[in-house]
């Protein structure tokens, strides 16, 4: 699937947590981070769905 850029505004504490994660290797990347996030998201939405 391609990739396609956005720009997003947010909380500097969200985004700080995120880079941690990064340094620390958990998530490859910020958008690594968000992609997982959203995912997560969709999946527990799917499921409350049922």
């Amino acid at each position: 699937m391609a990739k396609v850029g956005t720009s997003i505004r947010m909380d500097s504490d969200i985004l700080r947590w995120i880079d941690d994660r990064v340094k620390e290797r958990i998530f490859a990347s910020r958008t690594h981070a968000f992609e997982y996030a959203i995912r997560q998201l969709m999946k527990s939405e799917r499921r409350q769905r049922g």
